[in-house]
């Protein structure tokens, strides 16, 4: 399921982006039309095989999905060992060759990166959702006031994974390179427990879930509650131990 996947996006992230001056943030993106799922994929995987023997690299992250205009497009990070070098854009074009490329810089300071990326690559504009006549509920639309840190001059609205009314089936979103660090096993704990340990600070990320069966012969209902929290940021509002 998508949620399952962005929650796997999330994690990955967190667990191998930990410096982003090792990193470089590429979007590669067609300039005509592309819906081959096959030669998407040739495209993508020769494009990475190229870049990491010219730059010295091995471990990336990928993150491919449908653009609302229905043509694919990757996203992709590429994880260096030491400071990534500078690489002029034009290069990384001919690289690519098939249309358009974005090198972005990765924010030290967004709290939670692998909540940030992922919503990048999940959540669509609702007026992109109205242009394209794409279906969605309004339960879904969540209101955002700030970007990247900037307050707006006024909220813009944008249907929470939104994209997976576009994904074919058997479409593979992310794709992990080999060698990067497995996500460690989350520890359970009670919800009070968790609640004790963060206090009072506000989550970097909040989803509810509502479910709720109904039949003849019975009626049940609960709420899923999934928060998130930057340990790094706890660390330092706490001050050293």
């Amino acid at each position: 399921s998508l949620r399952k996947t962005r929650r796997d996006i999330i994690d990955i992230i967190n667990t191998n982006v930990v410096e982003p001056d090792k990193c470089k943030f590429i979007t590669l993106t067609y300039k005509g039309e592309m819906r081959d799922t096959k030669v998407f994929n040739d495209d993508i995987n020769l494009f990475v095989k190229n870049f990491n023997y010219r730059y010295k690299t091995n471990k990336n992250i990928k993150v491919c999905v449908p653009q609302l205009r229905g043509t694919y497009h990757a996203h992709i990070i590429f994880i260096f060992d030491t400071i990534a070098p500078y690489i002029p854009y034009q290069e990384i074009s001919n690289l690519w060759g098939k249309g358009s490329i974005d090198v972005s810089k990765i924010d030290k300071n967004v709290d939670d990166l692998g909540v940030y990326l992922s919503s990048q690559f999940c959540d669509i504009p609702m007026e992109d959702m109205d242009k394209y006549n794409i279906p969605y509920e309004i339960k879904d639309v969540k209101i955002v006031d700030e970007i990247d840190g900037k307050k707006l001059d006024k909220p813009r609205y944008f249907v929470k994974n939104g994209i997976a009314n576009l994904i074919p089936p058997g479409f593979r979103i992310l794709r992990p390179s080999r060698g990067l660090k497995k996500v460690s096993n989350i520890e359970r704990k009670k919800y009070h427990e968790y609640k004790k340990s963060v206090g009072y600070i506000a989550p970097t990320f909040k989803s509810v879930l509502r479910l709720t069966l109904e039949d003849k012969k019975q009626s049940w209902s609960n709420i899923i509650v999934k928060e998130f929290y930057n340990l790094k940021r706890l660390s330092l509002t706490r001050g050293p131990s």
